[in-house]
């Protein structure tokens, strides 16, 4: 398992558009549309596919259903989170709700 950080706006905001994550990160040059992403198991290698997934530096970015998800993120990547969320008028949040 691990901890996961999400990239959100307020309930009562307009949940973010993939069209919108995808124009913050093209003007970040930092950040690379991945869109597919692969993992060695046991059993094979595992494939994930999702056209809001962005990488920066080692981290992965994954846009589902309104809202940004980092797992298991470090300081670094939560700074980054943050800067993206300013851009977006959101904030970063934690399992529990907790703001960063």
């Amino acid at each position: 398992m691990g901890y996961e950080l999400r990239i959100i706006r307020p309930e009562q905001a307009t949940p973010i558009t993939l069209s919108e994550w995808l124009g913050v990160v093209e003007t970040d040059a930092e950040m690379q549309r991945e869109g597919v992403a692969n993992a060695e198991t046991a059993a094979g290698t595992v494939r994930y596919e999702n056209p809001g997934l962005v990488k920066w530096k080692n981290t992965w970015f994954d846009f589902r259903r309104g809202k940004i998800f980092v797992k298991n993120p470090n300081a670094e990547d939560i700074l980054k989170m943050k800067q993206l969320a300013a851009k977006l008028n959101a904030k970063v949040t934690g399992d529990e709700g907790e703001e960063y």
